[in-house]
């Protein structure tokens, strides 16, 4: 099984940026997916979708339900999480709807050497490559999963697995993954495992889950107003103790608005480790008077929020900044010109031609309505020309040098 394919990243307990529920915090929400887990009747299906907005928690919830239920010294839960996938737009391998199959098998197996005896004698992993979610689930998990039945030691819970943000898969693949998953539980081919799957309330993800009639679903927005600001709260304590007993602990939890990512981006901000109590105490009273409660619509405080982290860091690159600026203007932006930098891109993979001509000629850009974070003036449609020789020339050089081979970079005209 060492050799094995699979994402070893995915796994819950491997990112340190992934952190548990602060102790007293999500208390009803953690109750309710651990009664559903270790529950049997027709009240406890085989499928559970944690559904919520960005930023209210899921993958904290997720990593704290994974750690109850794999810590072989808990006393008040069995050891029964067989498998963990936690889904990143920001790692490639791990937004790949097809290593999802391989991995969660492999760490099935781990667990289950019956299991792991039938998936090996059962040789499947070519399949691993296989674009068909369908074919991959049939043959990594049903099919070994019943030859193993007989030879498995049942327990009074059933073994659970947990599929964290589907809605970060490329591609669409968290609607196509759900569907087949859904489809193959329904068919009742995989008794004896749950399925935790929490995501963003995608509307495609949304159409699987409506036919589907064994599930159950909680939507984090169902908590109340005042029991998710008593927990923001008690995790900013938790995270500031030089400030936990400053009274505007209390105002921040209440401009969270219930979004949890917002507090921590409070937290890195005075960032605690670094910053003496008098620049906490400075810090935070910044926050609080640039984001007066009285919004005028035109934005929300997380993007304030946001625009503070973007300024800040900034004001630290010095000369830099304008380089900063440009760049990040282009990752914010989508290109319209057939001259920019990602059709020179593609352009290049196909000919050796010289980008030289190319990379002269100006280009406009479409900023997104978001970017009223970074200009003076909230415009809908902006355009403006970088010094395009120049510009074009970085970004190339450095896409280049990282992602394609060592001799390609070394054809653009210094």
């Amino acid at each position: 099984m060492e050799l094995w394919p699979r994402v070893n990243n995915a796994r819950y307990d491997v990112s340190q940026a992934r952190s548990e529920c602060t102790q007293g915090t999500r208390v009803d929400v953690l109750h309710r997916i651990c009664t559903w887990t270790l529950g049997s009747s027709s009240d406890s299906p085989p499928v559970y979708w944690l559904c919520g907005m960005g930023g209210t928690g899921k993958s904290t919830i997720a990593k704290t339900i994974a750690g109850k239920l794999d810590d072989s010294k808990e006393e008040e839960y069995p050891r029964i999480l067989a498998g963990t996938y936690f889904c990143s737009r920001r790692s490639g391998d791990t937004r790949n709807l097809f290593n999802i199959i391989p991995t969660i098998s492999h760490q099935l197996a781990r667990r289950v050497r019956s299991y792991a005896r039938a998936l090996l004698d059962a040789d499947v992993v070519d399949f691993a490559t296989t674009t068909n979610p369908k074919l991959q689930i049939q043959k990594f998990l049903v099919e070994p999963w019943h030859k193993s039945f007989q030879c498995r030691t049942q327990l009074k819970s059933s073994y659970l697995i947990i599929i964290d943000a589907l809605d970060e898969l490329e591609n669409k693949g968290g609607a196509a993954f759900l569907e087949e998953l859904l489809a193959t539980v329904k068919d009742g081919q995989l008794q004896g495992l749950k399925f935790l799957v929490t995501s963003r309330p995608d509307p495609q993800l949304v159409q699987r889950w409506e036919p589907f009639s064994q599930g159950k679903i909680f939507r984090i927005e169902e908590v109340s107003r005042n029991e998710v600001e008593r927990d923001i709260e008690t995790f900013l304590r938790h995270e500031l103790p030089a400030l936990k007993h400053d009274h505007r602990i209390k105002v921040t939890a209440q401009r969270a608005n219930g979004i949890f990512i917002y507090a921590a981006t409070v937290v890195r901000i005075l960032n605690p480790r670094e910053l003496s109590l008098p620049e906490q105490e400075t810090q935070l009273t910044d926050i609080l008077e640039k984001w007066p409660s009285n919004n005028d619509g035109n934005t929300i405080e997380i993007d304030d929020l946001y625009k503070e982290v973007i300024q800040s860091n900034l004001q630290r690159l010095g000369k830099h900044r304008a380089t900063r600026l440009e760049i990040l203007y282009a990752l914010l932006s989508r290109y319209q010109s057939p001259h920019s930098p990602i059709f020179l891109i593609k352009r290049k993979l196909q000919s050796n031609s010289s980008l030289t001509h190319s990379m002269s000629m100006p280009f406009s850009l479409w900023l997104p309505e978001r970017l009223h974070l970074l200009v003076p003036h909230h415009v809908p449609r902006l355009f403006f020309r970088l010094r395009a020789r120049s510009y074009h020339y970085r970004l190339l050089k450095c896409t280049f040098k990282c992602v394609l081979s060592p001799g390609i970079h070394s054809c653009i005209p210094h």
